[in-house]
């Protein structure tokens, strides 16, 4: 699609448009499937998997490994829309509950959105495991598992009979819950 402003004889691509106006670059293609993360958990584990050339699309809270750069959707408290649209995915990983993704899912019912709880360490290697399959790569999302349980179980050996560490863990922005 172009867009022709009535004044000038001046045509650029809506997709440049769209992309320039929420600070990112124009996606180029790379391996399918093309994954926004809308996490920065879920980013954090897909570089991990070395499935970063995948992800087409973060959130302004994602921290990306040294030289990477990805075009910002949103943030992972107001995805948009429009941005997520541009950069054309294949997929999208939430962790935000759904139905702060009714409208993307009502213009695209076909763009799979797959949510995602991280709660426990055990839901850490849950979602290793599982982004790797979505991502067409099944054996490097299981081999990441079982290396994270192994050091989860290793760390657990090295440690037993040791005092346990206080700790207040605060979880939100708006009014946070503490424990610990």
């Amino acid at each position: 699609m172009d867009f022709e402003p009535t004044h000038g004889r001046c045509r650029a691509p809506l997709l440049a448009l769209l992309l320039a106006s929420c600070g990112g670059q124009a996606p180029e293609e790379g391996p399918r499937p093309r994954i926004v993360t809308l996490a920065p958990a879920l980013t954090r584990i897909a570089f991990d998997l070395g499935l970063g050339a995948h992800v087409a699309g973060v959130t302004s809270f994602c921290r990306l490994p040294p030289g990477e750069r990805r075009p910002v959707v949103g943030s992972a408290l107001g995805p948009r829309v429009e941005p997520i649209l541009a950069v054309r995915p294949d997929l999208v990983l939430i962790q935000m509950e759904p139905r702060h993704l009714e409208a993307l899912a009502r213009l695209k019912p076909e763009l799979p959105i797959e949510h995602f709880r991280l709660e426990s360490l055990a839901d850490v290697g849950e979602a290793m495991e599982r982004i790797g399959r979505l991502a067409g790569a099944p054996e490097t999302g299981v081999a990441a598992r079982e290396r994270f349980e192994r050091l989860l179980e290793d760390t657990a050996r090295r440690t037993r009979g040791r005092p346990p560490h206080r700790a207040l863990l605060v979880i939100g922005f708006q009014d946070p819950p503490g424990a610990g």
